[in-house]
């Protein structure tokens, strides 16, 4: 059998560990779609603040080349071809050492004098602006003027950090390849630089290695002056050996005659590989072969590097995102309202009786200037709440609610007899009224007199709307119990239901505070006696804390909260000064649930 007291998802209690899993899938939803707006909004303004920046900030353009470099293939002075290659670096060491040199000062020195950026404003240094502090302080102090060389030399050194801060030299994979970018604010002037940096290192690599053939020649030069000498001097010991005529034995003048040979050879040999080497210098000097060429001169890009406008905006998106999402997450944290059936359930700490859909507003009790009209209006519209309910005028949705919540408390019955029940709320505007007479209204049958008792002094909707002629009501009913039959009033539409207004005469006091005096008690026994069930619209708990004593003597109450109005702090203290006050706490009933939220 359907019993909304257990209806899933609405827990009717919980456990530490499902206090502790308060957040769900749907509580995600939940704040997701609460906080759309919030994020959408925060998404699209730091959106709209990237663009601008895009807008605003200086473009930067970047310009790319690629060189390659060659492997080694040039041996060391003296060693054979063969074995030259043993004694180099190895190749990667090789490459890595070249970019360095690619983005060496030296390079940046050179390509900043032929394109005179010294006074190119990306690359100038920006004029001194001293604060009022250092002027003040410079006024009593006798500092030496700079020397133009020092001034020179600080504006180089600027520039070059200017340069290298934009280039950028990366090896390609593994191969002898470079790549080799520069950014500029202008395409062109990226596009020139990069090429001059290429160039400048090639100019730099050549004269280089020539500037080494010129020394190595210089040191051939002279090692050869001295290779001829010793070439020349042995071979005249040789000559002079042969013709001279002393006087030795054949066998040591053929020895000696093959040392001097021997040491001849070989001085000879090492002065033709001298000679020879200084001819492949010379060589050198006069046409030297660089170790790198361009294999791709740079051309002028297209587009901008910086910024990426695009990617700008998307990244500003997704972080104005997180913001709004944490200012979502920092208010909901908060808005201690509720927000969820389950979480005022956690609150109060009771079970869900059920849940009331958002009615209409020209669907409920008429309030104000239209509660003043004259009788026959007011009678025209005399509860409109109660006659609503039983000509489905509320809607299905909350026909549907209202008969719902008759069925859990029908169920709450069978555990134990509820005669005198008591419908008040945490504050006021929650709807403890509409569910109040609602409730009368589907319980009230032929064969179950139900009574609506009306006890708020400070509102008296029940007591306007219905008995708009009455001037006697509870007041009178405490004076005289006998006039019970008097003060009471049936109906017309809902058999079995019956209400008892406050009445006109003036009250001193809460009128649940003097119904709940002992002198009055079988005042309130003989109710239950006559009706089936008598249902107290009483006060809210925050304006009319003496509630609490008559809520000690009925049967059951029932609490009324508002979907994100009433606040699970105030809810919580409510059901904890009920039960302190003694009363029996039935349930929860959470009212002006939104349509997505009922049918989450």
């Amino acid at each position: 059998m359907y019993n909304p007291v257990l209806r899933p998802g609405v827990p009717t209690s919980f456990t530490d560990q499902e206090k502790a899993e308060a957040i769900s899938i749907r509580d995600v939803v939940r704040f997701v779609r609460e906080s759309f707006a919030t994020i959408l909004v925060a998404a699209l303004v730091c959106a709209a603040l990237g663009a601008v920046f895009c807008a605003v900030v200086k473009p930067r353009y970047t310009a790319n080349a690629q060189i390659l470099i060659e492997p080694a293939r040039t041996p060391a002075l003296l060693q054979e071809p063969s074995r030259a290659s043993a004694t180099l670096e190895t190749e990667t060491g090789r490459i890595e050492s070249q970019i360095q040199v690619i983005k060496s000062a030296q390079i940046a020195r050179e390509v900043i004098r032929q394109h005179n950026l010294l006074d190119d404003p990306e690359f100038k240094l920006p004029e001194p602006r001293p604060s009022l502090l250092t002027r003040l302080l410079g006024s009593f102090q006798d500092e030496a003027p700079q020397e133009p060389s020092d001034v020179e030399a600080a504006r180089l050194t600027h520039a070059v950090d200017a340069f290298n801060s934009r280039l950028t030299v990366r090896r390609i994979g593994q191969s002898f390849v470079a790549e080799v970018q520069f950014s500029a604010e202008e395409a062109s002037k990226a596009s020139t630089i990069t090429n001059a940096i290429l160039d400048a290192y090639i100019k730099a690599d050549v004269a280089a290695k020539a500037d080494s053939a010129r020394r190595g020649s210089a040191w051939l030069t002279e090692r050869l002056n001295e290779l001829r000498d010793q070439v020349a001097e042995s071979r005249g010991a040789l000559e002079r050996f042969k013709a001279s005529s002393d006087v030795q034995s054949a066998s040591d003048r053929t020895v000696k005659l093959a040392q001097l040979e021997s040491v001849t050879q070989t001085q000879s040999r090492l002065y033709d590989a001298f000679l020879q080497r200084s001819l492949e210098t010379v060589q050198n000097i006069t046409y030297p072969v660089p170790d790198a060429r361009i294999i791709a001169s740079s051309v002028k890009p297209q587009a901008k590097s910086f910024p990426k406008t695009t990617l700008v905006i998307a990244f500003t998106g997704l972080v104005g995102a997180a913001l709004g999402t944490g200012i979502a997450m920092a208010r909901n944290g908060a808005d201690r309202r509720i927000r969820s059936v389950k979480a005022a359930a956690t609150a109060a700490n009771c079970s869900v009786l059920g849940m009331i859909a958002t009615i209409p507003k020209d669907r409920l009790v008429l309030r104000g200037e239209a509660a003043r009209k004259g009788a026959a209006a007011r009678a025209a519209s005399a509860l409109p709440v109660l006659r609503t309910v039983w000509a489905r005028g509320l809607g299905r949705r909350a026909d549907s609610d209202f008969r719902a919540l008759k069925v859990a408390f029908s169920a709450a019955q069978l555990a134990q007899p509820i005669k005198r029940l008591g419908i008040t709320s945490p504050g006021r505007g929650e709807g403890k009224t509409t569910v109040a007479a609602n409730l009368a209204t589907v319980l009230a049958n032929p064969e179950s007199r139900v009574l609506l008792v009306d006890l708020c002094s400070d509102d008296r909707t029940l007591s306007r709307t219905l008995t708009s002629d009455r001037t006697i009501g509870l007041i009178d009913y405490l004076a005289d119990p006998q006039a019970l039959p008097k003060v009471v009033v049936r109906h017309p539409k809902v058999e079995g239901l019956f209400v008892l207004p406050l009445g006109s005469a003036p009250i001193q006091g809460s009128p649940a505070e003097i119904l709940a005096a002992a002198r009055h008690r079988p005042n309130l026994e003989a109710l239950g006696q006559v009706f089936d069930i008598v249902i107290f619209d009483m006060p809210d708990i925050d304006h009319a804390p003496e509630a609490l004593v008559l809520a000690s003597l009925l049967d059951a109450i029932v609490v009324v909260a508002e979907f994100r109005g009433t606040s699970m702090d105030a809810l919580a203290d409510t059901v904890a000064s009920l039960r302190g006050s003694r009363a029996e706490v039935l349930g929860l009933v959470v009212n002006k649930v939104p349509s997505r939220e009922m049918n989450a």
